[in-house]
């Protein structure tokens, strides 16, 4: 019986791994533009040490893009 529940939850985990690592996937391109934009803003500095930037200041800017994209109910 404990054998039982045991392999039950065992399956139970792995499913629910393979759906998160789906997910997860599907928020990659998101990740990688919002790298690319921090590491933009943070290599300004190296173009004139005026253009340094605050991580806030990079939240902010990332989170203005979120809220002025176009909306979609389509992950992809």
């Amino acid at each position: 019986m404990m054998s039982t529940t045991i392999s039950e939850r065992m399956e139970e985990s792995e499913r629910t791994s393979y759906y998160i690592a789906r997910d997860r996937e599907n928020y990659r391109p998101v990740a990688i533009r919002g790298s690319v934009l921090y590491f933009v803003i943070a290599d300004l500095a190296n173009v004139n040490f005026m253009y340094q930037y605050s991580l806030e200041f990079f939240l902010k800017l990332f989170a203005l893009r979120l809220k002025n994209s176009k909306k979609s109910d389509v992950l992809e």
